[in-house]
């Protein structure tokens, strides 16, 4: 009665809880949050993990094949831990529970292994599904985004139960360590042959997943008419989920229009992609086809069956929550082009939607920035091996020099800051998009037209016309020269080169951008005015004043450190890594854990001993009903490493809402981000230690103790950011040529806290 009671309030939990994370497609999207309770998988420690798993190892077993067992459940344990870790993986969201309701129906009548196995949504733009040894399945929003029926991801689910249930991934790691070592059959063989050998193992669990998959998928009432496009999905992965003709009127105004030599009528045709059946671990898709083509026609004359059973309504939904992550994690890993083309997809079907416009807003500012300074390539791909309709805006974004790109950005963001005037990140974008432009050295105060190019042609034509009649009347040769360079002027601005001149006719008579446009091109005007009134030797003054003030500035952090005169910090997911190079297997995993609890409780200790205030986000300080901070953790990851990925560029900081309110929920704007990586070094064989031996025999213990000696570089960093700012507020690093013994890192971590800490000496 007790467990009954029990499940009927979980779902009422979860009926809520759909009602509360119903997606508004329309106008917004909020991307997707884990939600309470925290799963155990993600807060039992890895060590307890690997202990519980090497139990099944069975007693029976050669010394060498539980020696390899036992080091595959190490590694896949740490590793899997490391990606639930990541904030990439979800729980008790839309996507995971519609995945877990079709596990439902696929196991409905084996209840054991239904118990073992759990299904998490992977934010990924690949196109993937994969399995622990420990019964997690793994679903991509990349993959459920190009899914069309209920019944495809079922097939594949059923795929991904036969490489749980059938040990496939353990077994797959001690046959390749055999093949490494040329042990039994595999003993006279060449490296060739042993790449050949692994990939055959590897097809032989996948047809397997395949054929046993398909027997567990045709027990259910699940159609089967449409699993054959499962293949074509995986073959054509590498593309978007939809293929629609980008056209360049998306990005034009009224009066901007871009040159239609910068969209090709030719596109590259879509082409399957060559397959290396010989050393691929996977069977060709053509063989995996004709394989399942087999097992229907076995089982042809059916009543007809369904293509949802779950939901249909539901698979929708969850399908377009995967395409709308798609864009946001494209954006995360500066695939700025696939963000703009897969909000370009989804704004056909919602046309008003403000998370994709500013997705768009904030990827095209990003190649600005990186085409300015210099590093374009970096931002954006060459059209040449871009397949479908999608290549029309990777061709146009390659045409485009910087100017060009700089103009398009801020005509997009300006139009799109109207509409969303309160957005401060927009406003944000405008101001750097603006002043980056009139900074650039072929700006001038009047390259931007304020009439539309009919009205400025027609009134340069009647100048023209009036210069002509003075020519002909009393023209002076300097008159004549003027008017000959006017004339040439009107010539160049009606071809194609000026079309981008034309961006912000309508952007003039609005009175706040022509405010800020003054402003900006005032402040260039006085700067140059100002660099220009210099002389050399004030210009080398100044120069040599500012590199001493950095010098002096450098000399007193070396010398004192930093002086943050913060009250309170919160570290983020503290980490600790020790390593031996010495050993196969580098990563010493149990080590690494106990250390990083070690080191959490350093940081929390000193942090006491200073008085400084100090909160951990870490996924070993959460409890189930930490969902909250668990998402607080996801989302300042990606936002380190988007800072980091575009440190280089002068990127100013977006997100400024979710940011400030971090700030006001901790309390403090200083978040840090520290840990330790530990190495044993590889010690190689030293001859000049031999000679000595032979030549000062009385200092033979002296040179044997050297010799011995473990080596050891331990590395303590710590970087702190000030989130009100955006910008690293501190950074410590200190390299010691020692171990990393409890006193060493104390002092280090001592150091580093009280540097966030004190305030600065008074001049």
């Amino acid at each position: 009665m007790r467990k009954q009671f029990r499940n009927a309030v979980l779902l009422l939990c979860l009926l809520s809880f759909c009602k509360i994370t119903a997606q508004d497609f329309k106008n917004d999207y909020q991307p997707l949050k884990s939600v309470n309770p925290i799963p155990k998988d993600f807060l039992q420690l890895s060590s307890e993990k690997f202990e519980a798993d090497k139990q099944t190892i069975s007693k029976e077993e050669k010394a060498r094949i539980a020696k390899n067992k036992t080091e595959f459940l190490l590694s896949s344990n740490f590793s899997n831990d490391y990606l639930l870790a990541s904030g990439k993986i979800l729980f008790n969201d839309p996507v995971t529970v519609y995945c877990n309701k079709v596990m439902d129906v696929l196991l409905k009548d084996n209840p054991t292994l239904r118990s073992k196995v759990r299904c998490y949504a992977a934010k990924s733009t690949s196109v993937n599904a994969f399995t622990t040894q420990n019964g997690i399945i793994y679903i991509t929003t990349g993959l459920i985004a190009q899914l069309e029926t209920e019944a495809q991801l079922a097939f594949i689910l059923s795929h991904e139960i036969v490489h749980f249930e059938n040990n496939h991934n353990i077994n797959a790691y001690v046959e390749n360590r055999e093949i490494e070592r040329g042990k039994g059959v595999y003993r006279n063989q060449s490296f060739d042959q042993k790449i050949i050998s692994k990939s055959k193992f590897s097809k032989e669990h996948e047809t397997e997943a395949d054929t046993k998959g398909m027997e567990r998928f045709l027990k259910t009432d699940y159609n089967t008419d449409n699993l054959d496009r499962v293949f074509d999905i995986l073959q054509y992965s590498y593309l978007p989920f939809d293929d629609v003709e980008f056209k360049k009127s998306f990005f034009e105004t009224e009066f901007y229009k871009f040159p239609e030599s910068y969209f090709s009528e030719k596109i590259n045709p879509i082409k399957a992609p060559e397959e290396d059946d010989e050393t691929s671990t996977h069977p060709s898709i053509e063989k995996r086809r004709g394989l399942i083509k087999d097992k229907l026609a076995a089982n042809a004359g059916k009543k007809t069956k369904k293509d949802f059973i779950v939901s249909k309504d539901e698979f929708t939904n969850i399908r377009a929550i995967s395409r709308f992550e798609l864009v946001s994690e494209h954006y995360l890993d500066n695939e700025f082009e696939p963000a703009i083309y897969v909000s370009y997809l989804l704004l056909k079907d919602y046309p008003d939607n403000y998370y994709l416009q500013k997705t768009i807003s904030r990827s095209l500012y990003s190649i600005s920035k990186y085409a300015n300074n210099d590093d374009k390539s970096k931002a954006t791909e060459k059209p040449d091996n871009i397949q479908g309709e999608q290549f029309r805006l990777y061709n146009l974004i390659d045409q485009m020099k910087s100017q060009e790109l700089n103009v398009l950005a801020l005509s997009y963001n300006y139009n799109l800051s109207l509409k969303h005037d309160s957005d401060a990140d927009l406003k944000t974008i405008n101001e750097s998009l603006l002043k980056q432009l009139i900074m650039d050295d072929d700006f001038n105060k009047d390259m931007f037209r304020k009439e539309p190019r009919s009205a400025y042609i027609k009134a340069a034509q009647s100048l023209a016309a009036k210069d002509t009649v003075k020519k002909d009347e009393k023209m002076s040769k300097l008159d004549k020269i003027k008017s000959q360079k006017t004339e040439e002027k009107i010539a160049l601005d009606t071809t194609e080169t000026d079309y981008f001149k034309y961006a912000f006719v309508r952007n003039f008579k609005d009175e706040k951008f022509t405010q800020l446009y003054d402003k900006f091109v005032q402040d260039n005007e006085d700067k140059q005015k100002k660099k220009d009134a210099e002389t050399d030797a004030q210009r080398k003054e100044r120069v040599k004043k500012e590199s001493a003030a950095r010098s002096k500035r450098n000399r007193e952090i070396t010398k004192n450190g930093y002086s943050l005169s913060a009250q309170k910090v919160v570290v983020v997911t503290p980490n600790f890594l020790k390593a031996d190079e010495r050993k196969r297997q580098k990563i010493k995993y149990l080590a690494s854990e106990a250390s990083e609890l070690d080191y959490t409780d350093m940081l929390i200790k000193d942090a006491a001993l200073l008085d400084l205030k100090m909160e951990i986000l870490s996924q070993h300080k959460l409890n189930q009903n930490d969902a909250e901070r668990f998402n607080d953790i996801a989302f300042l990851n990606d936002w380190i490493d988007k800072r980091f990925a575009d440190i280089d560029q002068e990127i100013s900081i977006t997100d400024r809402l979710r940011l400030n309110d971090l700030i006001k929920k901790y309390d403090t704007k200083y978040f840090y981000w520290g840990g330790v990586i530990n190495l044993r070094e590889k010690k190689y064989f030293n001859y000049v230690y031999i000679i000595l031996m032979i030549y000062t025999w009385p200092f033979i213990p002296v040179y044997a103790y050297l010799l011995a000696k473990p080596q050891y570089e331990t590395l303590h960093y710590a970087v702190v950011f000030d989130l009100e700012k955006g910008k690293v507020a501190m950074t410590n690093y200190r390299i010691m040529k020692k171990n990393s013994t409890n006193d060493v890192l104390q002092s280090n971590i001592y150091d580093t806290l009280h540097q966030i800490k004190k305030s600065p000496k008074k001049k």
